[in-house]
């Protein structure tokens, strides 16, 4: 029965690495995670490239890239503390360990608890 849960265990530990990996490949792979905010879709609306047209510093460069305001699912959490610290390693990181420790051998539980039986 034990090996049957620990089995159990380690195939869903598995599910959920594959699925934050997953996750990852489908965002983008990007280094960090993130999530669209409001100021980017703010200043993305402005046109920041009219701000200095008259200028014609950036005449040679062409046209100013649009701010990327997306999800991105990223392989290390943002350095903000809020909900930017979900991502890969957060999510498959604790599966892949509770997978190693359910694939280890129950010997040590074992001896254990026969250590106790002997003092008795």
């Amino acid at each position: 029965m034990v090996r049957i849960i620990r089995s159990v265990i380690v195939v869903c530990c598995l599910f959920i690495s594959l699925q934050a990996f997953m996750l990852w490949t489908a965002t983008g792979r990007k280094a960090l995670t993130r999530f669209p905010t409001e100021e980017l879709t703010q200043q993305a609306d402005s046109g920041l490239s009219d701000l200095f047209s008259d200028t014609g510093l950036n005449d040679d460069l062409g046209e100013v890239q649009k701010l990327d305001n997306r999800f991105t699912f990223g392989l290390l959490p943002s350095p903000a503390a809020n909900a930017e610290a979900v991502s890969l390693m957060t999510v498959a990181g604790p599966a892949l360990l509770v997978a190693l420790l359910a694939i280890q051998p129950i010997g040590w539980s074992k001896r254990k608890s026969h250590h106790k039986n002997d003092s008795e």
